[in-house]
């Protein structure tokens, strides 16, 4: 009995180190389960720390090439009747963005196209289906800068846009009622017609209405 006893307690015993054992493996295998989620979870917001700054590095690298495109006379918030609405439109031009009624378009150089913008906005393959969606909806490029009928126009285009004219737009000072204001002129089409004209001040916006002026073409 006693010998069976001693067997019975090398048993209980050998079945209690096993144990022992058994369970502090779970416990490493759990510290290095967590050690390896904490050093996935830091490498992770590394690279999205990486991607934010390079993205915040690639929008402040347009702005500066924006400004050399954007003319100073144009930056400002403006406004302008609708009349087909019959309510003011707002145009805010700032950095390198044009927002238009709270719509964004972000002015780029052609500089920026990748090759496959490039393909596409010379008419290789399908925009639908390569296209970039963002750049579609909220990239334009600038065309061209001219200077006509007293003032400096921005010509602007959709990103992909390979065909029309764009819009215009042009800042010129004009006497009204007796005080010299800069009125800035929205044009499109072959002929760059005058479509509408936006003012520093509401109160002018509503007041001129949609006066058109004589001395530039117009389709209304």
């Amino acid at each position: 009995m006693k010998v069976l006893v001693k067997k019975m307690g090398i048993v209980v015993v050998l079945c209690c180190s096993l144990l022992v054992t058994v369970g502090c493996g779970k416990q490493s295998g759990s510290t290095e389960q967590q050690s390896s989620e904490s050093a996935q979870k830091i490498s992770s917001e590394k690279a999205k720390k990486a991607s934010s700054e390079s993205a915040q590095k690639a929008s402040s690298e347009s702005a500066k090439k924006a400004n050399n495109l954007i003319d100073s006379s144009l930056i400002g918030t403006w406004y302008g009747y609708n009349k087909y609405e019959s309510k003011l439109d707002t145009i805010n031009i700032t950095g390198n963005k044009i927002i238009t009624n709270g719509n964004t378009t972000e002015i780029h150089s052609d500089s920026e196209r990748t090759a496959a913008d490039k393909a596409l906005s010379a008419g290789s393959g399908t925009i639908d289906d390569n296209k970039d969606t963002y750049k579609f909806k909220h990239w334009g490029s600038v065309r061209s800068t001219n200077e006509e009928n007293g003032r400096k126009w921005l010509n602007v285009k959709g990103w992909y846009q390979s065909a029309g004219t764009g819009s215009f737009y042009g800042v010129k000072n004009r006497v009204i009622n007796g005080r010299s204001i800069p009125v800035l002129t929205l044009a499109d089409g072959a002929g760059m017609w005058a479509s509408q004209h936006f003012y520093q001040d509401k109160a002018d916006a509503n007041k001129m209405s949609d006066t058109m002026f004589d001395d530039e073409p117009s389709q209304n």
